[in-house]
């Protein structure tokens, strides 16, 4: 016997008991989600680091060997130079 495509009565009350989920607003022209402060991870990137850095570009010359000198991960330095 085939199943029926269409939600029994008691489905359709569950569904209308769930709480739905809050939409976040997209960047326009992307499909990128708008995440609100305190979404994520906290970065750990410092104007002190970000120094430390900068002295060791000025001295080696190469950003991902000045980042792992200060130990950040060389895409970590990447994704904070943007």
């Amino acid at each position: 016997m085939p199943r029926s495509k269409t939600p029994s009565a008691a489905v359709l009350a569950r569904r209308a008991l769930k709480p739905r989920p809050k939409r976040l607003p997209r960047v326009p022209g992307t499909d990128a989600k708008i995440l609100g402060p305190g979404a994520g991870r906290p970065t750990r990137y410092t104007p002190e680091i970000g120094a430390e850095i900068a002295r060791g570009v000025e001295s080696v010359g190469f950003l991902a060997v000045a980042a792992e000198t200060v130990g950040v991960h060389r895409q970590t330095a990447y994704n904070w130079q943007r």
